[in-house]
């Protein structure tokens, strides 16, 4: 049995109230509950930052759940992130640049939700030119390596405006937990 920690970096716009991936949260949380201990944050809905600290510090393992906006994470997200990986708890200076993390024990999921359709990074004549949703996240990958966190499979779900599913959807992530987080 091990220590989850989900983050939901949902966020309401102009354009969704953020559903989709409060529900994706609820769905892990009580899929994994069932064989881990499970602690859930909404940014959304507040949080102290030395009590999502401790958590870290408690976790094994973190699934980051966010939609994509603008080929990242949501602000809220990022801002989250900004408060909560200091130097000293997350990462101390280390050389060669990124070699600090101090979080080596502990692993990470991504599980993003996009509008843009699946057929969007099939190859080099696509929008994503052949990207994989992975390489598009570059960015989120790089910061859980710089405070020493190792990857677990991310997991996706496209069309999310346009054609949410979100039964099917869910039912693939279980699945999808279920694999990556056997005992």
């Amino acid at each position: 049995m091990s220590n989850i920690l989900i983050v939901c970096g949902a966020q309401k716009t102009y354009i969704s109230e953020g559903k989709f991936n409060r529900l994706m949260t609820e769905a892990a949380k009580e899929a994994l509950g069932e064989n881990h201990r499970v602690k859930t944050t909404i940014i959304e809905d507040g949080y102290d930052i030395e009590d999502e600290r401790e958590k870290w510090l408690w976790a094994d393992s973190v699934i980051l759940q966010f939609p994509t906006f603008w080929f990242g994470p949501p602000s809220i997200l990022k801002a989250y992130m900004d408060a909560a990986y200091v130097r000293k708890v997350f990462y101390d200076r280390g050389a060669p640049y990124g070699s600090g993390g101090l979080f080596t024990d502990k692993t990470y999921m991504i599980s993003s939700t996009w509008n843009a359709p699946e057929e969007a990074f099939d190859d080099v004549e696509t929008f994503y030119e052949g990207l994989d949703v992975d390489e598009a996240l570059v960015a989120m990958h790089k910061a859980q390596q710089y405070i020493g966190m190792q990857p677990l499979p991310s997991f996706t779900v496209h069309n999310v405006i346009v054609g949410p599913e979100f039964e099917s959807n869910r039912d693939r992530f279980i699945d999808h937990l279920n694999a990556v987080y056997a005992d």
